[in-house]
C-alpha cells in the first residue's frame, strides 16, 4: 500500500494595503456592527460627507453609518453651497442619530460685497482659500508699500523745501552749487517715494479688481431648474426611506 503525504498549505498574510482598507472600513462603514451607533445623514444629493476629515460617502447614503462612541465633526460639502459643519457626540453604542444637513447656497452679490471689503474675502466665501489668501497678501502688501511711500514722500518733501530755501538764499557760487545739488538729490528721492506709493496703490487696487472679476466670472448669470431635493422630513423605518415627490422651479440671477 502506498502512502500519500499531503502537505498543508499555510495561508498567506493579507497585503499591507488590505490592512489599511480594513481599518478604514471599521472606522466608518455602513451600520451592522453591534458595538457601533448608527448615524443617518440626510441632505442635498451629491453632497460629500466627511467625518473628522475622512470621506464617508456621497448623499444619499445607501445605509446608516456605523460610528463608535466618541466625539466627531460631521462636514457636508457641495459645490455652490456653504459647507455644513456639526459636532456630534455618540454616548451609547446602540444609539441612533439623525442629522439633516441644510446647506446654504452661495450668493454672488454677497461674494462681491466681501471682495469689496478686502481682496480675497470673496474667494474665502466661495471656498477657494488659497487664491483668497494670495489676493489678501497682495492688497496688504500694496497698502503697506503705499503707506511707506507716503511717509517717505512727506519727509523728503520737507527736506527738499528746506534745501530749496537754502539755494535761494545762497550768496557765493560754491554755496549756490552745493545747495542746488543737494536739493536735486532730495527731489529725486522724493520722486522715488512717490513712485513707491503709487505702485503700492496700483497693486492693492489690482488685487481687489482681480478678486471681483474672479467672483463674477465663477458664478453663472442664471441658475435654473428644480433645485436640490430637500431632505426627508420623516425618519426611515426599518431601513426604508419613505417615498416622496419633489416638484419645484428655481431661477437665480
Amino acid at each position: 500500500m502506498r502512502h500519500v503525504r499531503i502537505a498543508a498549505r499555510r495561508a498567506l498574510p493579507p497585503a499591507p494595503a488590505l490592512w489599511v482598507l480594513l481599518a478604514v472600513l471599521v472606522q466608518v462603514s455602513p451600520a451592522g456592527d453591534a458595538s457601533a451607533a448608527s448615524l443617518i445623514v440626510d441632505g442635498p444629493p451629491g453632497a460629500s460627507v466627511l467625518i473628522d476629515g475622512r470621506s464617508a460617502g456621497v448623499l444619499p447614503l445607501g445605509a446608516p453609518l456605523a460610528v463608535e462612541p466618541g466625539a466627531y465633526e460631521l462636514r457636508c460639502e457641495l459645490r455652490g453651497y456653504q459647507p455644513f459643519v456639526a459636532e456630534l457626540t455618540v454616548a451609547e453604542p446602540d444609539e441612533l442619530l439623525r442629522v439633516v444637513a441644510r446647506l446654504t447656497p452661495l450668493r454672488r452679490p454677497a461674494a462681491l460685497l466681501y471682495g469689496l471689503v478686502f481682496a480675497g474675502f470673496g474667494q474665502q466665501y466661495v471656498g477657494r482659500p488659497r487664491l483668497g489668501w494670495a489676493l489678501s497678501a497682495l492688497e496688504l502688501g500694496g497698502l503697506a508699500a503705499a503707506l511707506a511711500g507716503e511717509l517717505s514722500y512727506g519727509n523728503r518733501r520737507d527736506d527738499y523745501e528746506a534745501l530749496y530755501d537754502a539755494y535761494l538764499n545762497a550768496i557765493t557760487a560754491g554755496a549756490i552749487a552745493a545747495a542746488r545739488e543737494a536739493a536735486a538729490q532730495k527731489y529725486a528721492q522724493m520722486e522715488d517715494a512717490e513712485s513707491l506709493r503709487d505702485t503700492g496703490l496700483i497693486v492693492a487696487a489690482g488685487a481687489v479688481t482681480v478678486g471681483l472679476l474672479d467672483v463674477w466670472l465663477r458664478f453663472p448669470s442664471v441658475e435654473a431648474g428644480a433645485g436640490a431635493v430637500p431632505a426627508h422630513a420623516a425618519a426611515p423605518r426599518d431601513g426604508l426611506v419613505p417615498a416622496a415627490v419633489h416638484v419645484a422651479w428655481i431661477a437665480r440671477f
